[in-house]
């Protein structure tokens, strides 16, 4: 039997259901739901948890990078990657709540050294913002 890292979304969720939609972004998703977990980059992680797809798997491997690289930039700017996981709703987090405190870590270690990094200026209060859900939300 395989580890859960050398499979693809496509094994362990299933067909990707897009409907008739052939969009890039589409195209994009059809891509990275076929790459084994320990191949994806970090732009392919952005992608997906930023469609909301496959978070069970995504988010532990994005927070494994986020909590050495927590602005990480992925595809955009420095702190893309967390961004998206910020994002994502706060039932995810309630039901995961190991995840939730390490993403409030990635969040405090990136809000220490965020004026380190050229970042949008709308970044920040995200962040914090998202930080005091994460406390209050477990």
């Amino acid at each position: 039997m395989r580890p859960v890292s050398d499979k693809a979304l496509q094994d362990l969720v299933g067909p990707l259901d897009t409907g008739t939609h052939d969009s890039g972004l589409i195209q994009s998703m059809h891509r990275v739901w076929a790459i084994p977990l320990k191949q994806l980059t970090l732009g392919d992680l952005r992608l997906v948890i930023g469609q909301k797809r496959g978070l069970p798997y995504l988010i532990p491997l994005a927070l494994a990078h986020l909590e050495q690289h927590p602005l990480a930039e992925a595809t955009y700017y420095h702190g893309d990657l967390l961004r998206m996981v910020a994002q994502v709703d706060v039932a995810f987090w309630r039901q995961h709540p190991h995840l939730q405190r390490q993403l409030q870590v990635a969040l405090d270690r990136a809000l220490s050294m965020i004026h380190k990094k050229s970042v949008p200026e709308d970044l920040e209060p995200e962040l914090r913002s998202a930080l005091a859900m994460a406390r209050h939300s477990v």
